[in-house]
């Protein structure tokens, strides 16, 4: 993990299952000589290799392919895959991760720029006055999420009355005190990176059968990560921010656009680009590669202009 010749490099770790044009569009604006990619693709994904467009600068990377289910633990496990191999590449400057339907909102080297900046700071998203409401996601065992992801079904109820039992007789799982939850998205810095990995063979074990821990799961690492390097409170992004528009503070501070006010997330069309301009962030999220045609071209534009 201490290989030179990425210094100064960022990784960018992108998990997606669709959106072969949206995808391949992405790939293209975040081409670089001072990014390698890392993509994971879902195993029950048509997309493949075979789809992916050629890149002159940055070097792409195909982590080894898992069934992802909304929700589950599996998202934890390919965030996990992806961090993994880059760590195993050498120490980046930072390691971003988006979604295939993520898209930059302005060009790669401002992007960089802007992080080079501030090289000890880590992008993760807090929302402290939400945590305590969520602590059921680690506390109580959620053994069928894997099956039953956003679709339901038999399993969803048979689920919901064990986790009311659990309840009933006061069965919970032992989480870590220093607990939080905010946006699964997040920009970190190599020596954060290179902790989790080293630290993956106890976690690993502590949030199976959990429930959408990934919006858990890098909140309580950097807070368990801060105390025990004794790291002061600048090592994380500012949350002091307002809102913009329809995006939130906690959004804002981690440099992406996500609108959960009008959608869940909300889709971004061509009507929203001086909003998106004009928020400050450097991604935006979510597109769909026809919805946000228009969008998307202009941002193209921007970038170039």
């Amino acid at each position: 993990m201490g290989n030179e010749a990425n210094a100064g490099k960022h990784a960018f770790l992108i998990m997606a299952h669709t959106q072969k044009e949206l995808l391949a569009r992405l790939l293209k604006r975040l081409d670089n000589e001072r990014v390698d990619i890392y993509l994971h693709l879902d195993r029950k994904s048509p997309l493949s290799a075979e789809d992916l467009p050629e890149l002159m600068h940055s070097r792409l990377f195909l982590t080894r392919r898992i069934s992802v289910s909304w929700g589950s633990f599996s998202t934890i496990k390919a965030e996990m895959i992806l961090l993994q191999h880059a760590c195993k590449n050498g120490r980046y400057s930072y390691y971003h991760y988006i979604s295939g339907q993520d898209y930059p909102l302005c060009g790669t080297e401002e992007i960089l720029r802007s992080y080079d900046e501030t090289p000890e700071v880590n992008y993760i998203s807090y929302k402290d006055d939400e945590t305590a409401s969520h602590l059921d996601r680690l506390a109580l065992w959620y053994p069928f999420q894997e099956k039953v992801g956003r679709d339901g079904g038999l399993l969803y109820y048979v689920q919901r009355a064990l986790n009311k039992v659990q309840v009933m007789l006061k069965i919970y799982r032992k989480i870590p005190e220093e607990v939080g939850f905010g946006s699964a998205f997040f920009d970190i810095t190599g020596d954060f990176a290179c902790w989790i990995v080293n630290n993956w063979p106890v976690w690993e074990k502590k949030y199976r059968s959990t429930f959408c821990a990934d919006e858990m799961f890098f909140q309580t690492l950097f807070r368990i990560y801060q105390k025990e390097k004794n790291i002061s409170g600048s090592a994380l992004c500012d949350m002091d921010r307002e809102d913009h528009g329809t995006i939130n503070k906690a959004e804002i501070a981690i440099k992406r656009a996500i609108d959960w006010k009008r959608g869940n997330p909300y889709v971004w069309t061509g009507e929203d680009f001086d909003l998106l301009i004009s928020s400050g962030c450097l991604f935006a999220r979510k597109m769909d590669e026809i919805k946000s045609s228009e969008l998307l071209d202009l941002l193209d534009e921007a970038a170039t202009a």
